[in-house]
Order: structure tokens, then sequence, then C-alpha cells
């Protein structure tokens, strides 16, 4: 079946059909909770990936968030354009810090990664709210 493509289908909808299935935007989560007295390192390694991380090609955000909760839970996440360049990242360098991070958890961290194929925001509210008025 290779080379039978639809000629009725105009060439941009189906480069966009491509384009949306070759384009996954990818988003990693690490949840922990430092050992005792390793919060503060924690926190400088992660700050330092942070602002390495964030002028990488590809990367959309990157953030570090504290749980002011007993437990003092530390969020690390990051949003890329791309599968490849979150690959590409983690087989960095730079990527053995995030490790070296979760080496100091009291417990073993929960880490994550999600891949985002179509991405939603208010217009999902909008029209769930909407379906549910009726």
């Amino acid at each position: 079946m290779r080379g039978n493509i639809d000629r009725s289908i105009p060439n941009w909808v189906l480069a966009s059909i491509l384009i949306c299935t070759l384009l996954v935007m990818m988003i990693s989560l690490l949840q922990l909770v430092p050992a005792a007295r390793k919060r503060e390192a924690v926190l400088d390694i992660l700050t330092s990936v942070e602002n390495l991380t964030r002028v990488k090609t590809g990367c959309i955000n990157c953030a570090v968030y504290e749980r002011c909760t007993d437990e003092r839970e530390i969020l690390y996440i990051e949003q890329w354009r791309s599968k490849e360049e979150l690959y590409r990242h983690i087989r960095s360098n730079l990527y053995l810090r995030v490790l070296a991070a979760m080496e100091l958890a009291m417990r073993v961290p929960d880490l994550r990664f999600h891949e985002v194929s179509e991405p939603t925001g208010m217009e999902l509210i909008r029209s769930l709210r909407i379906q549910g008025a009726k």
C-alpha cells in the first residue's frame, strides 16, 4: 500500500496530520521528599538544573515547587516540545544532577513522564460546563 495517498485530501491537511502525529509534548514530573537535612541541597541542585534547562532547545518550561506540608515535598516539572528533546536532555550530563537530587530523597521518588498529544485549556472547561448545564 506504500505510496497510495488520497489525492482528494489537500496537501496542507495531510501535512497538519503528519505534524500532529509526530509532535507529542512531554511533561516530566518528579515528586520527592528529601532526607533529613538534605532539603537545601536538593533545592540547590534542582534550582541549578532548572536555570540551565529553561534555555535548552525544546524546553517549554521548567520549575521547582515546594509543598508546605509536614513532609515538605518538592515537585520538579519539565515540559518539552517533543519526546526526542526530552530524551536528549535525559541523556545529557546536566540530567545527572536530577538523578543526584533523587539520591537525596527519604524514600523512592515518584518520577513520571506524560505524553500530551492534544493539549487543551479553558475551551475544555467551557464545553464541559455547557454540556453539564443542559
